[in-house]
């Protein structure tokens, strides 16, 4: 959905996705673990893991899928969109560790965006961090 190349329905998408990362989905303080990271070898591991461990391996893709479809969004002409991704990144970051390189790399990328009004804000948002 925010892929999609209706911008307010994109938008709309996107300040909703960005809530439910930040607010329900993504752990407090670690990062997501890759499936192939965890121990699944050892014998206590029960079914219940194995799921567990499936399903934050896809959060983990999904969420990363989401930033990238964010930082393609930042490029936008209309400005409006462009800083409400702009501001998504921000928060994520702000809020989470996860991906937390990518997500910095974006708003770094940003400074040197041909709108002043954007690096601008950028700046502000980095400077809060």
């Amino acid at each position: 959905m925010v892929q999609k190349k209706g911008r307010r329905e994109a938008k709309l998408a996107m300040e909703s996705m960005k809530d439910l990362y930040i607010n329900n989905l993504l752990p407090e303080s670690r990062h997501l673990l890759q499936f192939e990271e965890r121990p699944v070898t050892k014998p206590k591991v029960t079914p219940k893991h194995l799921v567990l461990w499936y399903f934050e391996d896809e959060l983990r893709s999904r969420y990363l899928r989401f930033i990238q479809a964010l930082q393609t969004w930042t490029y936008d002409n209309l400005d409006h969109i462009k800083r409400a991704a702009i501001k998504s990144v921000y928060s994520l970051l702000k809020a989470k560790p996860e991906q937390e390189s990518f997500l910095l790399m974006v708003l770094v990328n940003k400074l040197g965006d041909t709108d002043k009004k954007v690096a601008s804000q950028v700046v502000h948002l980095l400077q809060q961090l």
